[in-house]
């Protein structure tokens, strides 16, 4: 069934979802049988040196297969430069590897009275994004 809006169209898909080591040599489980927009998400992995170049290479690796690459990344990539190696890490692989792709931050607030948040600010990096996509609160970085 396709559910209409008067911009949107949207036809369901599938969600596969699993859990990927960063540091593995073994290519992303991203299905080369369907045509659905891939979407790779990952969030608070930039606080320790080792993480942040990991998922920087692994952001590569789902970009150059076509993935819209979503992280999210609150205070604790601030702590001991983590964003910064982060995103000093997917610089030099996008050079050392010759590709180019949109990046684009946006600001949001998580709420959880779980974890006692009342309104925790937030970045969310958004790689690879689908062009018909409106993103809302951006600074593009090309």
């Amino acid at each position: 069934t396709e559910v209409k809006d008067e911009s949107i169209i949207i036809i369901p898909g599938n969600l596969n979802t699993s859990i990927v080591d960063l540091f593995s040599n073994k290519p992303l489980p991203l299905s080369t049988s369907s045509k659905n927009q891939k979407v790779v998400i990952a969030t608070a992995m930039m606080y320790e040196q080792s993480l942040a170049k990991g998922l920087a290479r692994r952001a590569i690796e789902a970009c150059a297969s076509g993935a819209w690459v979503i992280i999210g990344d609150d205070d604790t990539g601030e702590r001991d430069g983590g964003r910064a190696i982060f995103v000093s890490e997917l610089d030099r692989l996008k050079k050392e590897k010759g590709v180019e792709f949109q990046s684009i931050w946006t600001n949001s607030v998580v709420k959880s009275k779980e974890l006692h948040w009342s309104a925790k600010r937030v970045k969310i990096l958004h790689l690879n994004a689908p062009t018909h996509i409106f993103l809302s609160d951006v600074s593009v970085k090309k």
